[in-house]
């Protein structure tokens, strides 16, 4: 594993990289004050780099946190061209902790801290994805909804619950019952001819992939889509629905358990391979 820490190489077998790099004091411990990107890299590039770096910003932003975009890019080139210029492809995870201060939740004296790792992996061919819905429910928080910041405990709970189902992903929904995303990704569903995903408003994260989709994938192709309010039962009587991710890219769902017991199947659709076919294409521009 290649491991970057504020612009510097660290050996990952370095044992002063666990106890200095990422002390007992990093607010990113304590507190999951960060923000975080999973990329996929092929030939040095970065799949919808341009998406992940909107993204990124907007989290920092809300944080009231800064990263030059000089400092961000030149870090990452760096870190890139340490990577094998091959066709093998590479999850690379940025991580942006405010740093470590030791003074309880006032944020006065933190110096940044920017991780940046990667590891080889594979490609996922297109896959469906049963779905459990889980007793873990999202909480509302406007201010903090869309970004990718680093307090993941709701999706702890909620991978637990769908690791001990039979089930491949878990779907969490809100406080007031409407569907949001699975653990990992966002969620879309099909009615007739129309595409549509939650809404993000109180909850959620906003996927690279989502919206690459929206504004790149369902425009080339001629679909339509909406952000809406979909509750557990429009989402069990769609025609079909998929979730996708930047890693994992697009999986169709082909059953969705409710907690009761009962199990709803979807069929395939058309529409939805031609997504699948046209994410995979991209993947051939990196």
């Amino acid at each position: 594993m290649q491991v970057m820490l504020n612009g510097a190489f660290v050996p990952s077998s370095d044992k002063a990289f666990a106890t200095d790099s990422i002390t007992a004091f990093d607010r990113l411990n304590m507190f999951g004050d960060g923000v975080f990107e999973t990329m996929l890299v092929k030939q040095r590039r970065v799949h919808l780099l341009d998406y992940h770096v909107a993204r990124l910003k907007s989290g920092l932003s809300v944080l009231k946190m800064d990263l030059p975009d000089e400092v961000l890019h030149r870090e990452l080139d760096v870190f890139l061209n340490g990577l094998p210029a091959s066709d093998a492809f590479f999850r690379l995870k940025l991580v942006v902790s405010r740093g470590a201060n030791n003074a309880g939740y006032s944020t006065r004296g933190a110096e940044q801290r920017r991780f940046i790792m990667a590891v080889e992996t594979s490609l996922a061919a297109p896959t469906s994805v049963s779905m459990i819905e889980c007793e873990t429910r999202l909480g509302r928080q406007p201010k903090l909804a869309k970004i990718k910041h680093c307090n993941r405990l709701e999706q702890v709970l909620a991978k637990i619950e769908q690791e001990s189902s039979d089930c491949d992903e878990g779907l969490l929904l809100s406080q007031s019952g409407k569907v949001v995303e699975s653990v990992s990704s966002n969620i879309f569903i099909l009615e007739k001819d129309k595409f549509i995903t939650p809404a993000l408003d109180d909850c959620g994260v906003e996927g690279v992939m989502r919206n690459f989709l929206l504004r790149d994938i369902f425009p080339t192709l001629g679909f339509t889509c909406s952000e809406e309010d979909i509750s557990l039962q429009r989402l069990l009587g769609s025609d079909a629905g998929f979730l996708c991710n930047s890693i994992l890219g697009v999986r169709s769902i082909h059953s969705c358990k409710k907690l009761s017991g009962e199990q709803v199947l979807f069929t395939p659709s058309k529409r939805l391979v031609a997504v699948q076919e046209a994410v995979l294409r991209s993947y051939q521009n990196i």
